[in-house]
């Protein structure tokens, strides 16, 4: 499956270094409250052995699940040399990182849960749904999806571009489309560690 241009020609160039950056600055004040939510969230799904995450960056949320329970097969995806670069340094080797994208990632990579934070709203509404299957195949048993919601597609400028953010009801887009029951769903925030996002949790 070939990659959209507006993957490799802003997230895969110094647009997502700078993003990168952002992200490593701001985890510094939001990490604890980060890895309280992930310390929950793991203890709730014991049967959950592997974790992948799809466009991971620079691995703020690899570290605190890795942290909430280190006996955990974790995996990130991510397509920004850069952040990857800082992703593998973290990692010391206690959990793997796979440079590439999701419309890239090899067919061997696999997880009992597959999760996005704040990646969705990136991708443009027309190839969502070849991402969507993607992670689909890759999932054993769960998908958790971390967005931005809204009840319409809703494209809003950030940093300049009009084509790099996209806020959506990603719970419904994702039911439409595949055989998924919701188990959980939520709200978070800076309160949390996180932007002011929408989560919900899918099981197949």
């Amino acid at each position: 499956m070939s990659k959209p241009e507006q993957l490799s020609n802003v997230w895969e160039k110094d647009f997502g270094r700078k993003y990168t950056n952002r992200k490593l600055l701001a985890h510094k004040v939001e990490g604890k409250k980060r890895e309280e939510f992930w310390r929950s969230f793991v203890e709730k799904l014991p049967d959950v052995k592997s974790y992948l995450e799809i466009g991971c960056n620079a691995g703020m949320n690899l570290e605190a699940i890795c942290k909430a329970k280190p006996k955990l097969s974790i995996t990130g995806l991510e397509p920004n040399p850069y952040a990857f670069k800082i992703a593998v340094e973290k990692a010391k080797g206690r959990y793997k990182i796979v440079n590439g994208s999701v419309y890239d990632m090899p067919f061997t990579l696999k997880a009992d849960l597959v999760f996005t934070c704040t990646v969705l709203i990136h991708i443009a509404p027309e190839n969502i749904k070849s991402a969507f299957k993607k992670i689909y195949k890759a999932s054993n048993k769960y998908i958790l999806a971390l967005e931005y919601y809204w009840p319409t597609v809703k494209p809003l400028e950030y940093r300049g571009l009009k084509n790099a953010l996209w806020k959506q009801d990603f719970g419904a887009l994702w039911l439409k489309n595949f055989d998924l029951e919701v188990i959980d769903t939520g709200y978070l925030d800076a309160r949390d560690g996180f932007d002011r996002l929408t989560w919900w949790l899918f099981k197949k």
